[in-house]
């Protein structure tokens, strides 16, 4: 199926999660209290955890460059993303850039946007999943997408992203 999806074009998008719920509609975002703790600023403190934020509070448009043949760096309001096994997936300043190889997978069979996988380019098969802890918030974690080389179809449901064009409606009312 992958070879029927369309590689990602350069531009600003709204990054949501396949995995939760329409009635959810959550899209990536900072969580401004983690940039700017009590006595810190983000410039003292540049690595916060990457979260997940009710669409209703703020729906931030990221920023994806091409650097390469499926390969993109992305930031948000200033931050790149860095990916690190032991630390997870946080934000960074632009010279912790990490390059990401935006992956398309399939077309949604729900809604009218393609399926991607985000993986690191310098560690095949580790990338960008959602993790649900309802006591806390839901974070976006960095590790194994559980996938098997051979299918695609076996990549787990919590790896795949849909891209919006921030000018574009979403797939699902508010």
């Amino acid at each position: 199926m992958a070879s029927e999806a369309v590689q990602l074009k350069p531009g600003r998008y709204i990054l949501s999660s396949r995995q939760l719920s329409s009635s959810e509609n959550n899209v990536i975002g900072i969580k401004e209290h983690l940039l700017f703790k009590e006595g810190t600023t983000a410039h003292e403190e540049p690595r916060v955890p990457v979260m997940y934020m009710p669409r209703p509070f703020r729906i931030p448009a990221w920023e994806v460059e091409v650097v390469g043949n499926g390969r993109y760096t992305m930031e948000l309001d200033g931050f790149k993303v860095v990916g690190d096994t032991s630390s997870g997936l946080v934000f960074a300043d632009k010279k912790g850039a990490e390059i990401w190889a935006i992956k398309p997978q399939q077309k949604d069979k729900e809604f009218p946007f393609e399926l991607y996988t985000i993986e690191s380019v310098n560690e095949p098969g580790i990338g960008w999943f959602v993790v649900d802890n309802p006591d806390v918030n839901t974070q976006i974690s960095y590790g194994h997408l559980g996938h098997s080389q051979v299918d695609t179809a076996h990549y787990a449901t919590t790896a795949l992203w849909f891209f919006i064009p921030d000018d574009a409606r979403a797939p699902i009312s508010v």
